[in-house]
């Protein structure tokens, strides 16, 4: 009994893609708030329609996070988003960075 199997080839194409994109996201990144929080992710998981929005209504200073209090932006976070910290919001939008960026 012998089967055909179709398909193999655009299978193939598709796993080199992938592989490529992979080496590419390879080490360290610096990615833009902007990009980071793009427009879909901030519509589907906050109150706000974009990252700039966000970062207004916060009334923290962005452009000196480390300055800003942990506890007082996770209530900001967990008030106006799906998520319960700053960490986690971040670690979502990471996640959906490097998806888009392989290619799913």
């Amino acid at each position: 009994m012998k089967f055909e199997l179709n398909g193999l080839d655009d299978l193939q194409k598709n796993l080199n893609q992938l592989s490529k994109n992979a080496k590419e996201l390879d080490g360290e990144h610096s990615v833009p708030f902007d990009e980071l929080f793009n427009e879909k992710f901030m519509i589907e998981n906050t109150n706000f329609s974009n990252i700039d929005d966000f970062i207004e209504k916060s009334g923290f200073d962005f452009s000196d996070i480390e300055s800003i209090d942990d506890n007082e932006l996770d209530n900001f976070v967990s008030s106006n988003t799906d998520f319960e910290s700053w960490e986690d919001m971040k670690s979502a939008a990471g996640s959906e960075w490097v998806t888009k960026r392989l290619g799913f």
